[in-house]
């Protein structure tokens, strides 16, 4: 289990683990025991992610994924507000990996993000049952910080105003895990970002 603990809130995040994958997903805020997020998981006969359904106490948020023959993924996500039949909102996004399973670029037509990775572990390392499309959960991932296997250092977001940048300095333990990640953006604000390993 991987405890996060950023702006002084701690999150504990509880996986359904069945024949090596992720089945469901429960996100536990410290700071008020009622708000809770849980994310259901749909995969294809390949094992691979197609869906993933996040539900709170007001909207649910739904993602498919579609595998297309140039090697990206087709990412399409929905938002309905509980209690309604009217989708408050639909984006659609292009994915691109790198060997590692790392996601390098994100695209819509409107904007691009482009990530670089250190070759240090992610926390999500060797965690089995964890799909890489799993890491797009933003509480998950604190914004695309981590992937599956490395951490990311750089990510530059383009659009027709320009370009925004984050930047991402770790402290690591001696197995090579972040402990403590000092995040800057292209305006000079800083957040640091804590993380407790638990065996």
């Amino acid at each position: 289990m991987v405890f996060f603990n950023r702006f002084k809130k701690l999150f504990t995040i509880q996986f359904i683990i069945i024949s090596q994958i992720a089945i469901s997903q429960t996100s536990y805020n410290s700071g008020d025991p009622t708000q809770t997020e849980e994310i259901n998981y749909s995969y294809d006969s390949q094992g691979r992610l197609t869906s993933m359904v996040e539900t709170n106490s007001w909207e649910t948020e739904t993602a498919t994924f579609n595998y297309n023959s140039n090697c990206t993924v087709t990412y399409i996500q929905t938002f309905q507000e509980n209690n309604s039949s009217i989708v408050d909102e639909k984006n659609s996004l292009t994915l691109r990996f790198d060997n590692n399973d790392n996601l390098i670029n994100v695209s819509n037509g409107v904007y691009s993000q482009v990530f670089e990775y250190d070759n240090f572990n992610s926390p999500f390392k060797n965690i089995v049952g964890l799909n890489f499309h799993i890491l797009l959960s933003g509480e998950l991932t604190s914004s695309y910080i981590f992937s599956l296997n490395n951490n990311c250092i750089s990510n530059v977001y383009s659009n027709s105003l320009g370009d925004f940048s984050n930047n991402y300095n770790y402290d690591y333990n001696q197995d090579g895990y972040p402990r403590q990640i000092i995040v800057q953006d292209s305006e000079g604000y800083e957040s640091t970002i804590s993380i407790q390993y638990s065996n």
